[in-house]
């Protein structure tokens, strides 16, 4: 098992292959699975690994798959990176929002008190 990093804007946030008996999974660098989790500002070495055993557990299955399969299992994987591209971005913009309203001043009535 080994991970490697590629830049590849508009492709899928992760691809597994099998090289001489090894199974590689590479990252995109270019989506925001990469920037906002496995790399984001609060990823620790312990986030990363679990990332890793989570997707290598899926790329497990779909590389044991036969032809047709994998190739279903690559499909779904597309969808399931441009659902999670759009999922993030909503996250984060609902992160900026909640920012925006913590540091706003609070619409209290005046305390004649």
């Amino acid at each position: 098992y080994k991970v490697e990093l590629e830049h590849a804007p508009g492709r899928a946030f992760f691809r597994i292959e099998r090289r001489h008996g090894a199974r590689k999974m590479h990252l995109n660098t270019a989506h925001r699975f990469y920037a906002d989790l496995y790399d984001g500002p609060t990823a620790t070495p312990e986030i990363r690994s679990a990332l890793e055993i989570l997707l290598f557990s899926l790329a497990d299955v779909i590389l044991d798959a036969g032809e047709a399969d994998q190739s279903r299992s690559h499909a779904q994987v597309g969808a399931w990176s441009r659902r999670l591209e759009a999922a993030l971005e909503m996250l984060a913009n609902r992160l900026r929002m909640g920012d925006d309203l913590d540091q706003a001043e609070p619409a209290w009535p005046d305390d004649p008190a």
